[in-house]
């Protein structure tokens, strides 16, 4: 039996709420800004955590002239809320992929190094949210600025922590892991630094980036649960 057998459990239980969670979260997201799109995103609320004027944060509400104006500000509130449970969720999901690498190493201080910044890329997205509900909250363009700004530094941080780990993951796995689905997440997971990468070339690429991450995330659970099937029969 695989030694992080419990590991897998638990990657198979928050991965399974991770994915239910997604999909509620995105069904809750407006597909269409009101007014115009930004960068090309495709992603409403990625584009509102990386705005950085108020006129692209209007250009995604609406103003409050907008029939949809209260109902969009409405919707993107109640996903700051699933969001706090979506960061515990990610933050436990990239702990279980961590202590799986690492279930063999004499020394643990890697494993202790990598988790610290997982949690700071959580506690980069708790200050995220907290700037994304005052933007929400704020009544005109100047009660906008200051929030914009720490916006833009926790966002550039969760972010960044979050590909740079990607990286990581997928550098272990490529050179110490031997099995075709750690190359295959391996693979996906390095993709999404290299996505992430070329943002300043094209800011938009940071939702393939964010696809590739979840590809990762897909076959490590996938894999999870192949070991927990398998156990079961031998």
């Amino acid at each position: 039996m695989d030694k992080s057998f419990s590991n897998h459990i638990t990657t198979l239980v928050i991965g399974g709420i991770l994915g239910i969670l997604t999909l509620i979260m995105s069904s809750m997201t407006p597909v269409t800004p009101v007014n115009s799109i930004h960068s090309g995103y495709s992603s409403t609320l990625i584009a509102l955590e990386l705005a950085s004027e108020p006129e692209d944060v209007y250009g995604i509400l609406g103003g409050p002239e907008d029939e949809e104006y209260m109902d969009y500000v409405d919707r993107f509130k109640s996903l700051i809320l699933y969001d706090l449970v979506f960061i515990i969720l990610y933050v436990i999901f990239y702990l279980q992929i961590i202590a799986f690498i690492y279930r063999d190493q004499p020394t643990a201080w890697g494993f202790y190094l990598i988790s610290i910044l997982v949690a700071l890329s959580g506690v980069s997205d708790l200050g995220e949210n907290f700037q994304l509900q005052a933007i929400l909250e704020a009544s005109s363009p100047e009660k906008m600025s200051e929030p914009l700004h720490l916006l833009g530094i926790f966002t550039h941080a969760k972010w960044g922590l979050i590909f740079l780990i990607n990286a990581w993951i997928g550098i272990k796995l490529w050179l110490y892991e031997r099995g075709t689905i750690h190359k295959a997440v391996a693979i996906a997971m390095f993709t999404s630094f290299m996505f992430y990468a070329a943002v300043y070339l094209k800011p938009n690429l940071i939702e393939l980036g964010i696809l590739f991450l979840a590809i990762g995330f897909i076959l490590f659970w996938i894999y999870s649960l192949l070991i927990i099937v398998l156990s079961r029969k031998t």
